[in-house]
């Protein structure tokens, strides 16, 4: 096998013409590789579901509250005001809970999005509200969560039904949470499970 040997000063102009080429293109490719793969800013807010009783039920009656937490990661010094119209405050619009059970699916809205409270006699104790009082006149309006604050903003009481209504098995809640920050839209979402045994 013969063996070719370039001059030195010919190897460095021909390995120079190759590889800042191909260097420069390298170069190029991992900028636009890690610019494309930037994850978008996490969201200022975020949900959980803390149960207040048993995560399984064996009989018919058995009960747990759901509490649906929303906590606030936004850190904007708090000025007066209203609650739902403080810088950064989260502005709930609407609550929906799905329940993926054994039976199928089923969707409740507890809180129509943009129409304030419904039924303020049944559902007022569900979550907190906003209370606004000009010196003559309180009103009522939706939950606000503020900068730094983590609160429950809706509850509910679950129980066991008969088991012609409600099979044996594994019933998963997602509560959806929809709001706003700054007069921008924020949805988020916090999912639990009950077992009936």
């Amino acid at each position: 096998m013969d063996i070719i040997k370039f001059s030195s000063e010919f190897d460095k102009k021909k390995m120079a013409r190759i590889c800042l080429p191909i260097i420069a293109i390298t170069i190029a490719l991992l900028m636009v590789v890690s610019i494309s793969t930037v994850a978008a800013p996490p969201s200022p807010v975020s949900a959980k579901i803390v149960n207040s009783g048993s995560k399984v039920m064996k009989a018919v009656g058995d009960e747990t509250g759901l509490f649906v937490f929303v906590k606030n990661n936004k850190l904007t010094p708090i000025v007066g005001g209203a609650r739902d119209a403080i810088e950064g405050a989260f502005v709930v619009t609407s609550v929906t809970m799905k329940i993926d059970c054994p039976g199928g699916p089923a969707i409740r809205v507890f809180m129509p999005d943009g129409s304030g409270l419904p039924n303020p006699q049944k559902w007022t104790t569900h979550w907190p509200q906003t209370v606004c009082y000009d010196g003559s006149t309180i009103t009522l309006l939706n939950p606000a969560v503020l900068p730094g604050e983590d609160i429950a903003i809706f509850n509910l009481r679950w129980a066991r039904g008969p088991e012609a209504e409600e099979p044996i098995g594994k019933y998963t809640f997602t509560f959806y949470i929809t709001g706003t920050i700054d007069g921008n839209p924020v949805t988020i979402s916090a999912q639990t499970a009950i077992t009936y045994k």
